[in-house]
């Protein structure tokens, strides 16, 4: 009814033990991670195999990854990788000295990584020193991270999400759900959507970016 049809179809090439754990469209790609930490990029315009690879020992838990400009950001362990996102190639790997929740975020000034200590960690993007450290007020675990060059936003297990300044820990504003988010915020322009363990779906939109915020539904 809908008048859809298949485009392309592509049977991974993942072990018959494994299933697929994660899906994204970044840029012109489609990255899949198997529950096992394979990755494969597809194009998305045909699906053909761009690259796959294992980025980590088995054993350990991943974040998970994001795309900035050319690159991949993943997270693996208590390690941070920096990935050539056309060819697959690792550009620098980073052991942070503690693990990580979700996937990292950056902008051009820095790296924003959860750690199992409930801190988001804020490390210089060219040299991985540790600039400073925040954490929600009621100290719950950091499910997601948001960057760009005029803010930083976390969400939590505690329903919070949070907004702070990209370069020092001047918090901007707090919006508080009933229960924990549930996966990533996701970015529209200025608006947030997410989900929450309290079996809504939010939207805030931030006004007069990004002092302020409005629970539009």
């Amino acid at each position: 009814q809908a008048n859809l049809k298949v485009l392309w179809e592509n049977a991974l090439p993942i072990k018959g033990t494994e299933s697929v754990k994660q899906l994204l469209i970044l840029g012109s790609r489609v990255y899949v991670v198997s529950d096992k930490d394979y990755i494969l990029s597809l194009n998305r315009d045909n699906g053909k195999i761009v690259f796959a690879k294992t980025f980590k020992p088995a054993g350990l838990l991943a974040g998970g990854f994001k795309l900035y400009g050319d690159e991949l950001i993943y997270v693996s362990g208590s390690r941070l990788i920096q990935i050539d996102a056309e060819l697959g190639t690792e550009r620098s790997m980073t052991d942070l000295g503690f693990g990580v929740t979700c996937p990292a975020a950056r902008n051009n000034a820095f790296f924003y990584v959860a750690g199992v200590n409930y801190r988001l960690h804020v490390l210089r993007a060219d040299d991985k020193v540790q600039i400073f450290e925040v954490s929600a007020d009621n100290d719950s675990m950091i499910t997601s991270v948001l960057a760009d060059e005029a803010f930083v936003l976390f969400a939590t297990s505690a329903g919070n999400i949070i907004c702070m300044k990209p370069h020092n820990s001047t918090r901007l504003w707090q919006f508080d759900a009933f229960d924990a988010i549930a996966g990533p915020v996701v970015r529209d322009w200025a608006s947030l959507y997410f989900a929450s363990k309290d079996t809504n779906v939010y939207r805030l939109d931030m006004v007069g970016l990004p002092e302020q915020r409005r629970l539009v539904w």
